[in-house]
């Protein structure tokens, strides 16, 4: 199985969770004498999260690592066990250690100023009233 990777860092073994979120951005809006119209924007960027450990004498080295990646800032590669590459900001890192390990968190944010996902459009959803029918 392939191990996670953002630009030249490689995880030594995959994170113990790993999240990844698709949102679709909406907005509602009141029409008078129709009700409630929600408006789909399009798609959000996915964001990534998860967590786990290093352990070992190689511990520390191995989060240092990761944060030199996280400070390097700007968009690169992400690359995730059985999904789809996402080119990404790495946006949030943090450390607890605990026991003779390093327990990280991480979060990335997809890049979308690039035409890589697609969007749906402005589709209306009408959740109520009677649109046209003179506002019953």
């Amino acid at each position: 199985m392939q191990t996670m990777q953002y630009k030249d860092f490689c995880f030594s073994y995959n994170p113990a969770r790993l999240q990844v979120i698709h949102q679709r951005r909406t907005a509602q809006h009141h029409c008078p004498g129709y009700g409630s119209i929600t408006q789909v924007l399009g798609e959000g960027p996915r964001i990534v999260r998860g967590s786990g450990s290093f352990w070992g004498e190689q511990a520390m080295a191995e989060f240092e690592a990761l944060h030199q990646a996280y400070c390097q800032g700007g968009a690169g590669m992400l690359l995730i066990p059985m999904y789809q590459p996402i080119l990404a900001y790495f946006t949030a890192l943090e450390i607890t250690g605990q026991g003779g390990s390093v327990e990280f968190s991480f979060e990335f944010i997809q890049e979308t100023s690039s035409p890589q996902i697609g969007t749906c459009g402005s589709d209306l959803i009408f959740l109520k009233g009677n649109w046209g029918g003179g506002g019953q």
